[in-house]
């Protein structure tokens, strides 16, 4: 792939100060939902909890193509079940409010950051065609073997 001299080997693009803010976010998030696990009312959803926001992180974090928005659309569900969570009539333990509020925190934080890293791609159009680029490499590669047969 072409790389730019900003890009790590394991990147498909570059990656803005933006999208690492929104990657630190999306792990500070996994890690916090370890603590909401016994409030999770199947076991499923508490492995959801972790893994949804890992997952997106390493999307964000390798520069997929959209994951900006998948990352800001699960942040923003984060926000809202965390203040929907805080306003609740039932009454939390400490432990599993205070995880709450710095998951409503961190998810809002990682928002704010996710929708600046979509604006700053979007006025800079420095989303690159991966699948085009792939293509082209290894039609290139292809026909770099065929002429040495």
């Amino acid at each position: 792939m072409l790389r730019t001299p900003g890009t790590a080997p394991w990147q498909l693009g570059p990656v803005s100060a933006f999208a690492r803010i929104t990657v630190a976010a999306l792990i500070v998030l996994a890690v916090d939902s370890v603590l909401l696990w016994p409030t999770a009312p199947h076991a499923a959803v508490s492995g959801l909890y972790f893994g949804v926001p890992i997952l997106l992180a390493i999307r964000v974090g390798r520069g997929f193509p959209h994951a900006l928005v998948r990352a800001a659309g699960a942040l923003a569900v984060a926000t809202v079940l965390a203040a929907r969570a805080l306003a609740g009539s039932h009454a939390h333990p400490a432990s599993t409010s205070a995880a709450i509020v710095v998951a409503g925190a961190v998810s809002a934080t990682g928002l704010l950051a996710a929708v600046a890293g979509w604006l700053e791609q979007r006025r800079n159009g420095r989303r690159p065609d991966v699948v085009g680029q792939f293509v082209h490499e290894t039609h290139d590669f292809l026909r770099g073997t065929a002429a040495d047969r």
